[in-house]
């Protein structure tokens, strides 16, 4: 009750939460890793935070001023033009025609050795296999990136990373 006698209003904000309240050891560990170009796994059960812990990375990094690729899930091809569009890459040729998936991927790589990036890809067990072989590629090439997957299968670049697991929320 205020002072005049009239009663306040609380109001609870619901679009979002505070990064510092929420994980933010876990995000400043993983911002950590990737700045020194290592690249990560975070796993956890579906609920566990794992998307929210993302964008809170991805906004950390972007407020840092460095370029994010955050593709959505979908066929090879969309996933590589996300990442392409998100980090500046061209997606057409000299023609002016649409890339190919593996010119994509080409540009892509390309670009990335040239240039400094984060790759943060979310539900990563959903993507063709085909596109994590292309991943681990650029693991090698020393990207850095973050993985995070709900039940990640015990192969290809799932087996290449460190783990971070998230217990599930109370």
């Amino acid at each position: 009750v205020a002072e005049d006698g009239q009663h306040n209003r609380l109001s609870i904000r619901t679009g979002s939460v505070s990064p510092p309240a929420y994980r933010s050891r876990k995000k400043d560990r993983i911002v950590a890793a990737l700045l020194a170009d290592s690249s990560l796994l975070v796993i956890g059960e579906p609920g566990s935070g794992k998307t929210f812990l993302a964008n809170t990375v991805i906004e950390e990094l972007r407020d840092r001023g460095f370029v994010v690729a955050v593709p959505r899930i979908g066929t090879v091809k969309q996933i590589l033009s996300d990442t392409a569009n998100d980090l500046g890459v061209d997606t057409e040729t000299l023609e002016g025609k649409n890339m190919t998936v593996q010119q994509l991927r080409e540009a892509i790589a390309e670009w990335l050795e040239e240039n400094t990036a984060f790759l943060v890809l979310d539900d990563v067990h959903r993507f063709p296999a085909s596109l994590r072989y292309w991943l681990e590629q650029l693991h090698l090439q020393e990207q850095p990136m973050l993985l995070l997957a709900t039940y990640p299968p015990a192969r290809d670049i799932f087996l290449k990373l460190p783990r971070m697991e998230l217990e599930p929320l109370p």
